[in-house]
């Protein structure tokens, strides 16, 4: 998946689901919620590579990292590293896919389209 069909599915998907994917009693975000539920990164691991074990995480754990491009992504997401610095951080491609993971954790659900909005105009245009 490039960035372009990377974006479409995360959209596609947080739109219809029109959810946050997060512990109703923590409030913490999951890659995949008790009710079914995905966060948008949640969107892009494969089953067969997702692991509970991981679902408060973020992109800082290298198995999520691995995860995701196992599923097919074609991000530069520094697997070789356990520990990320600030230059793994501020890649591009790692800036893209935790900023389209923002739009879920900071932003409710109503406010999705617009921000998907932006992130096409400032990513993809």
């Amino acid at each position: 998946m490039n960035k372009q069909e990377i974006f479409e599915t995360i959209k596609k998907a947080a739109l219809k689901q029109n959810k946050k994917s997060r512990n109703e009693k923590t409030g913490y975000c999951l890659f995949r919620g008790e009710d079914g539920t995905k966060c948008h990164i949640g969107h892009l691991i494969k089953d067969e590579f997702y692991d509970e074990a991981w679902n408060t995480e973020d992109l800082e754990n290298i198995d999520v990292r691995h995860a995701i491009v196992n599923s097919g992504v074609k991000l530069d997401l520094a697997l070789n590293k356990s520990t990320l610095n600030e230059d793994d951080r501020n890649t591009d491609d790692f800036l893209f896919i935790s900023q389209l993971q923002q739009i879920h954790d900071h932003f409710e659900p109503s406010a999705w389209a617009e921000q998907f909005n932006r992130f096409e105009e400032t990513w993809l245009k």
